[in-house]
């Protein structure tokens, strides 16, 4: 699947409860309605843990259009980590459906 191409808003045209998501500690669900930003706030959320020296992260997403946009920003910024942390963080980022399809059904 070719990667999509996705452009994030500024840190300054963020919602407030896109923020709060953003910048909260705890895990979180993300959720809503088309156009309610959980692109946004899911890809910000993923790259502000993995900048964070302490912590380290994975992602799972169910949504297959969320997950090769998040690879293909990643990919399209290399400001943002070095190609071996590229590599690295794309390998972190996985389908959710693919691992309930491999676990969860076939255990039934």
């Amino acid at each position: 699947m070719p990667d999509f191409i996705f452009n994030l808003p500024s840190d300054n045209d963020l919602k407030h409860l896109q923020e709060m998501a953003i910048y909260d500690i705890n895990s979180i669900v993300v959720c809503g309605g088309p156009g309610t930003g959980k692109t946004v706030v899911t890809i910000k959320r993923f790259i502000r843990t993995i900048n964070n020296d302490s912590q380290d992260a994975i992602l799972f997403t169910y949504n297959i259009t969320l997950l090769v946009s998040i690879k293909g920003f990643i990919k399209q910024n290399p400001d943002i980590f070095n190609e071996e942390e590229t590599a690295e963080i794309i390998n972190k980022i996985k389908s959710l459906y693919k691992w309930y399809s491999n676990n969860a059904i076939g255990t039934q």
